[in-house]
């Protein structure tokens, strides 16, 4: 019991906390990491590894704080209670479907920003070499599937599961899909991440949710290194993803009616946004929009 009063306690006060130190973090370790690199190296392949790993990073900190100062472990921060292994399927299906499904909506949305003399952001990576696409491949499709799955669904996914389970799906992703800080995949990464935190909450695991979210970065890097390109606006490639996307759902809703219900504590929803969930809210919204017009 003495134990479990040190903890840095899984509930929504502390998740507000947890996203503002991390989005500070971020964008403190950001400026000044992109300054400090772009001094030693310049702006070529060593730059935007580095640069591209810093989120992970920040996020490697607040896993790190949880384990050391709040006594927690990582079988508590990551769900890992009862993982089948056939829940990585599911996690493939996924992928596909998202990707086939719905990868029209970044480009769609781009092309609108990009109509209007807007910056619809993206980092280009040109990659002549193997070696380019694997250092690029650990900083963009390893590193963040494992770290921001650790943190939205993992950490903060835990610390809101005092609210109904809609609400804690809803605000985590919320935050996930402001982290990207990009008006161009906020409607893409809010769906993808409803979708990963209903597997998340299925699997009782996010080792699966880790699996789909690599599998949609590095394909997105293997295309670009093979110099594929796909028509995500054809409309065979839309009704494959439609349909892996309805059997994935299909999946999900099954295993929710399973799930145990979890018990509710009142005010959770009021203690995350107010005050500083809110702000730190609001912080990420002005950083999208100065992203649109840099």
């Amino acid at each position: 019991m003495e134990n479990q009063k040190v903890k840095f306690q899984l509930n929504s006060k502390n998740g507000s906390i947890t996203f503002a130190l991390f989005i500070a973090g971020y964008v403190l370790h950001s400026l000044l990491g992109q300054i400090i690199v772009g001094a030693l190296f310049g702006k070529g392949t060593a730059y935007k590894v580095i640069c591209g790993s810093i989120s992970s990073i920040s996020m490697l900190a607040v896993l790190l704080f949880y384990i050391f100062y709040g006594k927690h472990n990582v079988k508590e921060l990551t769900s890992l209670n009862s993982f089948k292994w056939w829940y990585a399927l599911v996690a493939i299906l996924l992928c596909g479907g998202m990707f086939l499904g719905l990868g029209f909506v970044n480009e769609g949305i781009a092309g609108i920003i990009n109509h209007f003399g807007l910056n619809a952001g993206g980092i280009k990576l040109p990659m002549p070499t193997f070696w380019h696409f694997i250092s690029y491949a650990v900083s963009f499709a390893i590193l963040p599937a494992i770290f921001e799955e650790v943190l939205f669904r993992g950490i903060l996914l835990n610390c809101f599961k005092g609210m109904k389970r809609v609400l804690s799906v809803l605000i985590s992703v919320l935050l996930f899909a402001l982290y990207h800080q990009s008006f161009t995949q906020f409607i893409y990464q809010f769906i993808y991440g409803v979708a990963l935190s209903y597997l998340a909450l299925s699997a009782k695991s996010i080792i699966p949710c880790i699996v789909a979210h690599f599998l949609n970065n590095f394909t997105v890097l293997l295309l670009n290194f093979l110099k594929v390109s796909i028509d995500l606006f054809n409309p065979i490639i839309l009704v494959i993803g439609a349909n892996l996307l309805a059997f994935y759902c299909a999946i999900i809703f099954f295993a929710q009616r399973k799930a145990e219900k979890t018990q509710l504590i009142k005010g959770e929803v009021k203690s995350f946004f107010f005050p500083l969930g809110l702000f730190t809210i609001l912080m990420c919204v002005c950083i999208a929009v100065g992203n649109l017009v840099a």
